[in-house]
């Protein structure tokens, strides 16, 4: 099955009422190699319809408390899984209704070993997706690998190419009059912009070149223009800061010459602000490394990291 038949045939069930047989019912654990997993919802397949694994096409039943066998229930939701050969449908009772996020958090047990995004009858409900282009070249590796998950995740996202408008580092009188407006609760300037485009997001994905054990600097002078309290954070009473950004997800998309091991410190530290900042609870790196190494072929590392982490390759 191509990638293109398998979005066409899970998009056809969307809203169709479809029996589904019941194989790991609420409180099943699947043991795994490393891991126990324990199934908090009732999860089976259509019988008779094969999925993009050659095998029957799953389906993850929400709503439904109690353990069950066989239940009909209307289709509600897609998983599409970016780094795997097949999605998953999610359904539901007749009449009963989730949201994109509670659906994410419903079928978070399992899909957190994976790359996916959570489509509705809505299409992708009009999720704003942000893109940060850290990238200094025009057919920067980084770029091509970052777009390779966007299109496999996503239809569309707000693109923003930091090396095109090239957000000021902040300066004295800056920090000044930003503070003053601020203060005023005037977020109309300009300066607000990329703020509020950040806070406002509610997926974000960065790509950004392993550069001096970090990031390029046009990424951190960004950084300097999203942090703004009462936008994307505020500070409690006791002085810890308190995320106020709609995300609940970032990626960090990286390409190194070399290998970085542990020397990730971009990465760590994008991690960190995120969670404890901005209140994005998880963000994932994706890299490809060890592609400028002499005798290495720096083009199939690149293919084999998009295939890797792309549902097409």
């Amino acid at each position: 099955m191509t990638f293109e038949e398998r979005k066409t045939q899970v998009r056809s069930y969307l809203g169709k009422t479809v029996r589904i047989a019941v194989d790991r019912p609420v409180g099943y654990v699947h043991h795994k190699e490393k891991y126990d997993l324990i199934y908090p919802i009732n999860y089976g397949c259509i019988p008779g319809v094969l999925g993009g694994d050659g095998e029957e096409l799953d389906v993850y039943l929400l709503g439904v408390d109690k353990p069950c066998e066989e239940y009909a229930a209307r289709v509600i939701g897609i998983i599409h899984r970016a780094n795997d050969v097949e999605d998953k449908l999610v359904a539901a009772p007749e009449g009963m209704r989730f949201t994109r996020g509670e659906i994410a958090e419903a079928v978070n047990f399992q899909e957190r070993y994976y790359i996916s995004a959570v489509e509705t009858e809505d299409g992708f409900g009009g999720e704003k997706v942000l893109f940060i282009d850290a990238c200094a070249r025009r057919d920067s590796r980084t770029r091509r690998l970052a777009n390779a998950l966007l299109d496999s995740l996503f239809r569309d996202a707000e693109r923003v190419r930091l090396y095109d408008i090239l957000p000021r580092c902040l300066d004295g009188e800056t920090v000044e009059k930003r503070s003053a407006l601020n203060e005023k609760g005037d977020r109309s300037d300009a300066m607000f912009g990329l703020a509020k485009q950040f806070a406002d997001a509610e997926e974000i994905m960065i790509a950004a070149p392993y550069w001096d054990l970090s990031f390029p600097a046009v990424l951190k002078c960004y950084i300097e223009n999203v942090c703004v309290n009462g936008m994307t954070f505020r500070y409690a009473e006791n002085g810890v800061p308190q995320g106020l950004c709609r995300a609940k997800r970032a990626w960090y998309v990286a390409t190194a010459g070399g290998y970085a091991g542990e020397n990730l410190f971009g990465y760590g530290y994008i991690k960190t602000l995120f969670r404890d900042m901005f209140g994005i609870p998880e963000t994932r790196l994706i890299i490809a490394e060890g592609l400028d190494i002499a005798g290495n072929d720096a083009e199939k590392i690149l293919l084999e990291a998009i295939e890797k982490h792309t549902a097409r390759g």
